[in-house]
């Protein structure tokens, strides 16, 4: 957890919405241009990976069953 937090603070946001840092470091190892894709987030939580996708130029789509 306390990577995620240090990644996250690294790109100026707060502790509270962490998005999976090794979601986006194996996306820019591999050479991935998030930019105009559609992407789905299944089980998406409360997004913070969604605001990612949509920060790198994706068009995020989320679906949980959680009703909040």
């Amino acid at each position: 957890m306390n990577q995620r937090i240090e990644y996250w603070n690294t790109i100026g946001r707060g502790h509270m919405m962490c998005p999976d840092p090794y979601l986006y470091k194996l996306t820019d190892s591999l050479g991935i241009d998030l930019r105009g894709k559609n992407v789905l987030d299944l089980g998406f939580g409360e997004g913070q990976d969604l605001f990612e996708m949509q920060r790198r130029g994706a068009n995020p789509y989320g679906m949980d069953v959680d009703q909040r």
